[in-house]
């Protein structure tokens, strides 16, 4: 988020605040954000946090499981991203599907370094699972199961996150 905040989010409407606000004041607004609007969505999840956080999800957070025991199958998972998710955020996980040309904001890309950063199986599970406010990310709790759900976010952990690709 700090990073997102000073050097702003290429293709999307993320402005940099590098040359507006000082380092401080940067910190204050992230602190502000995760501990005012997303502390009980992310609680547990990253344990971030720009102050003297408990760690970064990169050193810690990796080899996090699912909730409620689910482990997720990624040949399936596989299936189900290719037929449903390829078309927005694209086959190679770059946020270059056919359909990202007219969806604003733009899709996700999953193989930037910010992202692989920052989401572990917990993280995306939860992106998949609730949506994504504001932008065409629809909510998949409304119409898979929580182990669909938990397959597809393996897949996306492995093959982007983790760079392996899905067992045949």
């Amino acid at each position: 988020m700090l990073n997102s905040v000073t050097n702003g989010r290429p293709n999307t409407a993320m402005a940099a605040f590098s040359g507006r606000l000082p380092k401080s004041d940067i910190e204050a607004v992230v602190d502000y954000v995760r501990v005012v609007l997303m502390l009980p969505a992310t609680s547990g999840i990253s344990g971030t946090k720009a102050h003297g956080g408990q760690g970064s999800q990169a050193s810690e957070g990796m080899t996090l499981p699912f909730a409620n025991g689910l482990t997720g199958d990624p040949v399936r998972g596989q299936k189900f991203y290719m037929a449903n998710c390829a078309t927005c955020h694209g086959i190679k996980g770059d946020g270059k599907g056919p359909r990202a040309y007219f969806i604003n904001p733009k899709p996700r890309n999953f193989i930037d370094k910010n992202f692989r950063f920052a989401f572990n199986r917990p993280a995306i599970y939860t992106a998949v699972y609730d949506g994504r406010l504001g932008a065409e990310m629809p909510a998949w709790s409304k119409v898979l199961t929580d182990q669909e759900i938990a397959d597809v976010s393996e897949f996306v952990f492995r093959r982007f996150v983790q760079g392996k690709p899905a067992a045949k």
